[in-house]
């Protein structure tokens, strides 16, 4: 890690910690099941965003939350689908989607990206994010 970076960089880290940090690690310990997992991830997801800084800046894209929770999914590891009781809680409930399907729904419906901006995070078409979240939404009761 290069430790002469400008403070400009130091203080828009910082202010990304405060605003998204506990965005960062609720994301991690929805898709990890663990919360020292979720900690130690969304301090990796910083250090990397920290390093990446200036490839943040010139690509100027997508806003910052995407650009982290793009950082935060490709390093958090995926917990398993495992298997729910009839008095499930929620984050039960989203334990027992696939991988595939957790994240579609965590973007999209728990941060409530667009499905090209949850394709840009996770590197697939939007036709493919809408299969996952229309398979996650399947697992959900119905409310109505």
């Amino acid at each position: 890690m290069n430790l002469n970076r400008a403070p400009q960089s130091e203080a828009q880290l910082s202010q990304w910690m405060t605003s998204y940090g506990d965005v960062i690690i609720r994301t991690c310990y929805l898709l990890s099941g663990d919360l020292d997992t979720a900690h130690f991830v969304t301090q990796r997801v910083f250090t990397t965003a920290y390093e990446e800084m200036a490839s943040f800046y010139s690509q100027r894209e997508h806003a910052a939350l995407p650009w982290l929770l793009r950082i935060a999914l490709g390093t958090c590891p995926c917990r398993e689908a495992r298997p729910i009781s009839r008095r499930s809680s929620l984050v039960d409930l989203i334990g027992a989607l696939s991988p595939g399907e957790r994240k579609a729904f965590l973007l999209c419906l728990y941060h409530e990206l667009s499905v090209p901006e949850a394709a840009w995070i996770l590197g697939q078409n939007e036709a493919c994010v809408r299969r996952q979240l229309q398979a996650a939404c399947r697992h959900f009761p119905d409310r109505s």
